[in-house]
């Protein structure tokens, strides 16, 4: 796992926008500081590649802490309540996954859970199962969906990756 700065991480996410063009809205970079120290603290308790978990929310909410989707999920990482837990094991309602840093830590426990109670650690199949719920080791058409969702994070979190060493380098932090 890639040690990641506080100051790299949202700096690497949106000076490339996930197509690898240079991004130009000041904004999200400033949301997407906001929260990185919760992105940073969760991933690491769940060892859970920070990257990752910051091109999810990326793509699940575009740092919209009070997101709610047409299915229901809400908040940041897009979590469907009714299969969500607080780190007490309580239920979550949407309005509780409202708070980005309960939303964060609930979406990236939920997304560590599928990684390594069901898939020996595979963040691909894991990131397949959080957006669809299937069981990606099936050839359906859902796990198909979830695949190519998951391959699309990964991408993004590798884009993150490589940018956040670019500015490490530069910055001599490495």
């Amino acid at each position: 796992m890639t040690t990641l700065t506080i100051a790299t991480l949202c700096a690497a996410m949106f000076t490339l926008d996930m197509s690898g063009n240079p991004h130009s809205d000041g904004t999200a970079n400033t949301t997407c500081s906001t929260y990185e120290h919760y992105i940073i603290d969760s991933a690491h308790r769940h060892r859970v590649e920070p990257e990752v978990v910051a091109a999810l929310i990326y793509s699940e909410s575009r740092w919209t802490h009070d997101a709610v989707s047409s299915v229901g999920a809400c908040g940041l990482m897009q979590v469907i309540p009714r299969w969500a837990r607080s780190p007490e094991g309580s239920k979550v309602s949407c309005e509780d996954l409202k708070d980005p840093a309960l939303a964060i830590e609930v979406g990236t426990a939920t997304l560590a859970r599928w990684k390594y109670k069901f898939y020996s650690g595979d963040t691909k199949l894991a990131l397949c199962s959080y957006a669809t719920g299937a069981d990606c080791t099936k050839n359906s058409k859902r796990a198909r969906a979830g695949m190519r969702y998951a391959n699309y994070i990964l991408k993004s979190a590798q884009k993150i990756r490589e940018r956040s060493l670019t500015l490490r380098g530069l910055s001599g932090d490495i």
